[in-house]
């Protein structure tokens, strides 16, 4: 086994160490590419163990795995009982456990916590990276459930909880081209074989068109966050690039599918609504259609990636679409292409009005970034695609859908009648991708849950934009923040804790070298032994409580406050809106107002226009704190924005879009900039580099 410090050495060399599925299949990879087979990897001595008796085809059906390389970044772990009160009862038991023994096993405990998933009206789930990180999140959550005021845990800190589960259907988003990145699902594609299936399928249906490299060449064979310029291109052309990105959704949709989450309605955004087609029946039977599908679709990428199909430029514009459709009303050459949510719409420009276009938007004092491909989606221009993919989809669209699934044309479910259907299908390449009605047609048909089944999270973030202040849970299955491994365990944790019902099992094959118990899990179990009873008042305390008392009080604020903010419009007009807020009888009645309120500018102080790099810092932490409900004065500028702070693409531009108002600042090209800013600290010092004036407050 590879130790940690040995595993980060390698990687900072530029080596990666894979367990012998994925070395073996990376070897295998650059042999067929014309490779001399010295790739840089390194597989541990027992993994090579598994890989002699692997298949050419680099099953991952090792029955003989390697014990010891069952450890992953983060495991899940589910506590359930039917009781608040029995519910603290077992997560105190499961931490006494871990003081008495911290020799166990990460996985092992897992395994044992949630196969079979616990059943109770009141489940627990907690991310953690260590036994010590496990116990110090089981703390704070015993502090946290044991106040009856608190409802919900929705993953601050890693920890989930839900007193009141959202009782609606669950749906399936599926992403289009836009999602890849270098690195996507590296490491889930080297864990299930599933998901390599899928991206095995799409190789095969590149390579018949191209002859070429892989299609999963430029998301999978490079580390994540190390792409270089040329893997970048490639990873953006059209004929590997939509391959590519359906394999990444319907791999994920076939590991989560194997985990027992079934969807009740599907949407797919742009060309993710091919996915969303496949999985619904509706071109036959996924496995079987998939790969002649994609095949069909990668030659006819092929085709269409020259001409008008590049030569056009998009841009994603932090605001409204009736804002946009304002400011381009009647120029030529530009189309609102995506009204993707609230604070997000994209255009689609020709060449020759893009710098006109992109001169109104910043005069306007608008965030736009340009997108990283060209090609005219949703829009007149794109009808010589949509041509071909008529063929397709005549040909190969032949049954109703078994799940319905939802158009973003129409922001309405595709008819049962197939001609009608077929239409449909083809006209969404041309056509307004109307994302924010159909999720709200979505949410009127009862979906509560939506998860995102694809790379990068993109949807999710436009979905609790346009369900902000509304009760739903919004989850993605990928995000560049965090492995793919654990992003995972965050969604299985967030559907757990929602009531959700889930076959875990999975997550283990190969990595435990027992069965689970037959009847009761570890957390029931630890409970007999330990047999405490423990109520509001018996929450550890002596010097770790002192140590995190403040740490407790800053996340019941968060927790409270976050759901309620105060939200303000966008766009200049400097209206403040207070929306309904759940009754406190501490505080008063029920607030409910659709109008902006008289009198609340005054009551609402904005930092002055900055001047030096520390106005910028405290007027986007004042932003940022209004927008979190963290106080500004524990927000640490170094903490990762979306992993730790929880804003995601689409609170950025909020944030960033309401500073511009104010300072004015950004200018051309500097969103791409912003977007690829980890921290806030690191977006302060791209800002900060805009001051007029240079002064050593400035530097």
């Amino acid at each position: 086994m590879v130790s940690d410090g040995v595993r980060r050495e390698l990687a900072s060399r530029g080596i990666d160490v894979m367990s012998a599925a994925a070395g073996c299949r990376a070897l295998d990879r650059e042999l067929r590419l014309g490779g001399k087979g010295d790739a840089a990897v390194i597989v541990s001595r027992g993994a090579l163990k598994e890989a002699a008796a692997d298949t050419p085809q680099l099953s991952t059906d090792a029955r003989s795995f390697d014990h010891s390389s069952g450890a992953r970044d983060t495991e899940v772990y589910v506590v359930a009982a039917d009781s608040r009160s029995d519910l603290l009862s077992r997560v105190e038991s499961l931490r006494r456990r871990l003081d008495a023994d911290e020799s166990l096993p990460p996985h092992e405990l897992a395994h044992e916590c949630n196969v079979p998933l616990p059943a109770g009206n009141f489940r627990l789930a907690v991310v953690a990276s260590s036994i010590a990180d496990l116990r110090t999140r089981l703390q704070i959550a015993q502090h946290r459930i044991a106040d009856a005021a608190c409802r919900t845990i929705a993953g601050a800190g890693s920890i989930y909880f839900s007193e009141e589960r959202e009782a609606g259907k669950l749906a399936f988003l599926f992403p289009g081209e836009g999602s890849q990145y270098a690195g996507m699902l590296h490491d889930v594609h080297g864990e299930f074989a599933e998901v390599r299936e899928w991206f095995d399928v799409a190789d095969k249906a590149f390579a018949e068109v191209s002859g070429g490299r892989p299609a999963s060449e430029p998301v999978l064979a490079e580390r994540p966050n190390a792409a270089g310029a040329g893997s970048s291109a490639r990873l953006w052309d059209i004929g590997r690039a939509v391959p590519a990105v359906l394999a990444a959704d319907l791999g994920l949709y076939a590991l989560l599918s194997r985990l027992g989450v079934r969807p009740e309605a599907l949407c797919g955004h742009s060309t993710g609504e091919f996915a969303a087609l496949l999985v619904s029946g509706m071109l036959g039977a996924p496995r079987e259609m998939g790969a002649q599908f994609l095949e069909e679709l990668a030659r006819t990428g092929e085709s269409a990636g020259s001409g008008a199909a590049s030569e056009s430029v998009l841009l994603a514009v932090g605001t409204d679409v009736r804002r946009l459709s304002e400011i381009v009303r009647g120029g030529d050459g530009v189309w609102v292409g995506m009204d993707n949510c609230p604070h997000q719409a994209v255009l689609v420009c020709t060449s020759e009005a893009a710098e006109r276009v992109m001169s109104d938007l910043s005069r306007e004092g608008l965030l736009f970034e340009r997108l990283r491909f060209g090609r005219p989606y949703h829009t007149p221009l794109f009808t010589a695609f949509a041509e071909p993919i008529r063929e397709i989809v005549n040909r190969r669209l032949t049954h109703p859908a078994e799940i319905p699934v939802y158009s973003c044309v129409t922001a309405r479910k595709f008819p049962n009648d197939l001609t009608e259907a077929r239409q449909l299908a083809v006209e969404q390449w041309t056509s307004v991708v109307r994302f924010r009605e159909t999720v709200e047609a979505m949410y009127s048909d009862g979906v509560r849950i939506f998860v995102e089944v694809g790379a990068r999270g993109n949807l999710t973030g436009f979905v609790k934009d346009i369900l902000r202040g509304r009760p739903h849970l919004a989850i993605p299955a990928n995000i560049t923040a965090r492995t793919g491994l654990a992003q995972i365990n965050h969604v299985t944790a967030a559907l757990a804790a929602n009531g959700v019902e889930l076959n875990l099992q999975p997550l283990y094959e190969h990595r435990v070298r027992r069965s689970a118990p037959s009847e009761t899990a570890a957390c029931a179990r630890a409970e007999a032994e330990s047999a405490v009873e423990v109520g509001a008042a018996d929450v550890p305390t002596a010097n770790v409580m002192e140590v995190m008392r403040a740490y407790f009080k800053t996340m019941e604020r968060f927790l409270d406050v976050q759901q309620h903010a105060l939200e303000m419009f966008l766009g200049g007009r400097g209206e403040h809106v207070i929306r309904a807020v759940r009754h406190d009888p501490k505080t008063g009645p029920e607030i409910d107002l659709a109008k902006p309120v008289q009198g609340i500018r005054s009551a609402v102080t904005r930092p002055p226009i900055p001047k030096t790099r520390d106005e910028i810092a405290a007027a986007l932490l004042h932003l940022v704190s209004e927008r979190t409900g963290y106080p500004a004065d524990v927000i640490n500028p170094k903490l990762d924005l979306e992993a730790d702070l929880g804003i995601d693409s689409i609170k950025r531009v909020e944030i960033l879009g309401a500073f511009q108002q104010t300072a004015r600042l950004t200018q051309a090209g500097d969103m791409e900039l912003l977007a690829a800013c980890k921290t806030l600290d690191s977006i302060i010092d791209v800002l900060a580099a805009r001051l007029p004036a240079a002064s050593p407050e400035n530097s």
